[in-house]
């Protein structure tokens, strides 16, 4: 019979396996944003962003597959909790965040948006498959007016490049992607065994333990950027994360509260 630290460990595992895995996505795939072009302020509300909140994207879809809804949604709004409550206050407490009128009134606007729509879609305790749909049109089409906004602009700030080339960067980040999957596999199954034996509600589970676990790579990118001066891309990869989770949430069938 499997035991609760045979869970704890599986936790454990899956935790570390998604902090480094995302962490070298961000490397690998900022690197090879640079040398396509895209100015940092981009990389900063897309590459990085994504790569930070792939643990969550996975967590959450890998839950909603095993029929555990409480966890995939407690993660998205967990993790969105700890992203402004205690991430965007590390960075602030590192270094005073000075962020361009453009994230103030676009990015935000959007990201209230959405947590708003994701509220109302929620209210009846499930994410049906036209609220994923809805969800996932919105999120392309602002994926491409922010592409096509920053076409053209001039990056402010440096960001480290690896010194690879652009196609075993481009190998990295699908092996990168598939470690996530596996790590996400090992944490769903351990947050789920946890639940269960200690009699803990799945969605509690989702808002507190996976939350936090899921949000490790993007305290790592708020840390990095904001003690090396990078205001845009500390605050842009939290409101980035928050809006690429907010409309990722897969949908469940099963009630979820």
């Amino acid at each position: 019979m499997i035991s609760i630290l045979q869970f704890i460990l599986a936790v454990a595992v899956g935790f570390a396996l998604l902090c480094w895995s995302a962490n070298r996505l961000v490397e690998v795939a900022s690197t090879l944003a640079f040398r396509l072009g895209m100015p940092l302020l981009t990389i900063g509300v897309t590459v990085v962003a994504f790569g930070t909140s792939a643990p969550e994207l996975m967590v959450s879809s890998v839950a909603a597959f095993n029929g555990s809804g409480g966890i995939a949604i407690g993660n998205v709004v967990g993790s969105n909790i700890v992203n402004i409550g205690l991430i965007l206050a590390i960075g602030g407490l590192i270094a005073p965040l000075v962020v361009k009128a453009r994230i103030v009134y676009r990015e935000l606007s959007i990201l209230l948006i959405t947590t708003v729509a994701a509220a109302v879609m929620l209210m009846d305790g499930r994410l049906s498959l036209l609220d994923g749909i809805i969800f996932s049109a919105a999120f392309f089409t602002y994926s491409c007016y922010l592409l096509k906004s920053s076409t053209g602009q001039e990056a402010e700030q440096d960001i480290p490049v690896l010194p690879i080339s652009t196609p075993r960067a481009f190998a990295e980040s699908l092996i990168m992607l598939l470690l996530l999957v596996l790590g996400s596999q090992l944490l769903v199954w351990g947050a789920k065994g946890i639940a269960l034996a200690m009699g803990v509600n799945e969605l509690i589970i989702g808002l507190t333990l996976v939350a936090f676990g899921t949000s490790l790579p993007e305290l790592a990118a708020v840390v990095v950027s904001a003690r090396k001066g990078l205001h845009d891309m500390t605050v842009a990869t939290v409101i980035g994360s928050n809006i690429f989770s907010n409309c990722s949430a897969p949908p469940h069938k099963s009630g979820i509260f």
